[in-house]
């Protein structure tokens, strides 16, 4: 059991280490969790004048922490040795900002913004420039949602588009046999 300052609020997985990343709300601290020893240990209080940090993501290809600082409407990297924090070029927009996951297939980070209605957001890592995507729905919208955590958010072809790829292929195949048919036949005349 982890023990910090009393209000977790931010967790990510650095999946080389096998580690968790922590941040709590009420000591603005980062902590590092080994999953094999089961200890946790203070890295430090989160500085850069960031406070309530409120998600974390980690790219695990770059070894990158990013952070959710809800107060300033901001994504900002997290020195994992020292908690310092610095902020990616541009803001987001404001809003009571919560969940934040990276997802390695598309190299983008993902967070919610729960004044809004529940609205999933893509955000650049490089720019900080987040995209709202809608509402996450489906048999009811969620409003409030609080963390986010998955391998890849990479969506999942509607059968439409794959039927039309399947058709492309088809025409494409056909139209290759026909070439070498035609081919084949001008070699025997």
């Amino acid at each position: 059991m982890v023990s910090t300052g009393g209000n977790p609020n931010g967790l990510a997985f650095d999946p080389d280490n096998q580690l968790l990343y922590i941040t709590d709300n009420n000591s603005n601290g980062l902590y590092r969790y080994s999953i094999a020893t089961s200890l946790h240990t203070l890295i430090g209080t989160i500085s850069g004048g960031f406070t309530s940090v409120e998600g974390l993501g980690y790219d695990a290809v770059t070894a990158t922490l990013f952070g959710l600082a809800d107060d300033q409407d901001r994504i900002i990297k997290l020195n994992t040795t020292t908690a310092a924090g610095t902020a990616l070029p541009n803001g987001l927009v404001a809003g009571i900002w919560r969940g934040l996951d990276f997802d390695p297939g598309t190299g983008l980070l993902f967070a919610t913004r729960v004044n809004a209605g529940g609205i999933l957001t893509s955000i650049d890592p490089l720019t900080g420039i987040g995209t709202d995507l809608g509402p996450i729905t489906g048999s009811g919208t969620f409003t409030f949602i609080q963390g986010l955590a998955g391998q890849s958010f990479t969506p999942v072809p509607e059968p439409s588009t794959m039927v039309l790829t399947a058709s492309g292929v088809a025409l494409l195949g056909l139209g290759h046999w026909r070439r070498r048919r035609g081919a084949g036949q001008s070699a025997c005349n």
